[in-house]
């Protein structure tokens, strides 16, 4: 017998545009604080560079940190809508996807690179790897689902798609032909090496985005959570957090 119940809840669409508020906002803090501090040089703005070292390093561990925990979640109540449209394979590559997305982040900023190289490659290969997949599962998923949302932002995803492979692809030729690893780097290679970092933070803002371009579908969901205190004495049981219709939810 249940003796007590309390419920909380939040709106999925609040929780998105939350996890991308905060995710932009230490970003730009990170390297409005690295280039203030002389941490961070042209060409080097990439990504890392702008968390690699204290005090920027701090506020990029600490907003990351919570992006990394909302972001599977989001992905989590995409993968149970299609869900109930297709039991596509596809779509649990998506949701698993972004949980090893989610992971890399996490980190990306828990290593930075000039602490441990190798570890934090590692971690921003998962970052990025799982991130793509993302991409491209969510379009695909999206001719499963032609009912959900609007054409306008389907057609977005695909443009988004096509952009962060065409970006990802020049990043990869320019850094295989142009950039010596662990040369002395010219004028024409610090060009290059600032092309990637535009078109490092480019890839990362499209993913972004790609969640954000949810929202519409999203209405009317909401991620939940229940504490219980159960007969037979003790303090009380916490049960996990649940994502479901607000239709159907009391």
């Amino acid at each position: 017998m249940t003796l007590l119940t309390k419920t909380r809840s939040i709106s999925i669409p609040t929780l998105t545009l939350s996890a991308s508020a905060i995710c932009i906002a230490t970003f730009v803090t990170c390297y409005a604080i690295s280039m203030a501090n002389g941490d961070m040089e042209y060409p080097y703005y990439f990504l890392s560079s702008s968390l690699d070292f204290s005090p920027a390093s701090c506020f990029g561990s600490f907003g990351l940190s919570p992006v990394s925990f909302l972001l599977p979640i989001i992905g989590w109540v995409r993968y149970e809508q299609v869900r109930e449209v297709t039991k596509s394979i596809i779509n649990r590559i998506m949701v698993m996807s972004s949980f090893v997305s989610a992971i890399g982040a996490h980190g990306v900023a828990s290593f930075q690179a000039h602490n441990w190289m190798t570890v934090h490659l590692f971690f921003a290969f998962l970052f990025f790897g799982g991130g793509s997949l993302v991409v491209v599962c969510a379009v695909t998923t999206d001719y499963y689902c032609s009912s959900f949302g609007t054409a306008l932002m389907r057609n977005y995803r695909r443009f988004a798609a096509a952009v962060v492979g065409c970006c990802l692809t020049a990043l990869c030729t320019l850094a295989v032909l142009f950039i010596p690893p662990g040369g002395e780097c010219d004028k024409t290679c610090q060009k290059f090496q600032f092309i990637n970092a535009i078109l490092e933070i480019t890839v990362m803002v499209l993913m972004l985005s790609f969640y954000v371009s949810f929202i519409p579908e999203f209405q009317g969901w909401k991620f939940k959570v229940i504490i219980e205190r159960e007969g037979g004495g003790g303090v009380g049981m916490g049960v996990g957090g649940l994502t479901e219709p607000l239709k159907n939810t009391v």
